[in-house]
């Protein structure tokens, strides 16, 4: 019974240690960045992704500092929503963040209807390469 268990028991700790390892992380307030976005929470599927709700109007003026600080090229419209074709990323102590800025799904395909759309910010810590 004992050599059935000690296999288990490796395994349960196996998970744990990956839980920690994608535990929900706040990065803009670990990076003591201030950005026009509240921290909603991780998403629970894929990379466990910090989300953040973009502050109603402010998606012009985050666009352009994501696009200053991280490399993140100009939101596009791509049928169904705007979005960057080249993700920003940042490069810390944490590893390797990829950023991206995004509305919900949308038919308005022009810049002047940003005020009435719903943007998010999404960053994603990637794997170790």
């Amino acid at each position: 019974m004992r050599t059935l268990l000690l296999p288990l028991l490796l395994v349960a700790t196996a998970l744990l240690a990956e839980q920690d390892d994608r535990a929900c992380i706040d990065w803009l307030q670990r990076w003591q960045l201030e950005l026009p976005a509240q921290f909603a929470g991780c998403a629970e599927e894929g990379d466990g992704a910090a989300l953040y709700q973009v502050a109603a109007g402010q998606a012009e003026a985050l666009e352009a500092l994501l696009i200053r600080q991280f490399g993140m090229a100009p939101l596009e419209f791509r049928g169904s929503d705007w979005e960057p074709a080249r993700h920003g990323y940042r490069r810390t102590a944490d590893g390797e963040h990829r950023i991206v800025l995004h509305s919900t799904p949308t038919l308005a395909n022009r810049r002047e209807d940003w005020e009435r759309l719903d943007f998010h910010l999404r960053i994603s810590a990637l794997p170790p390469s």
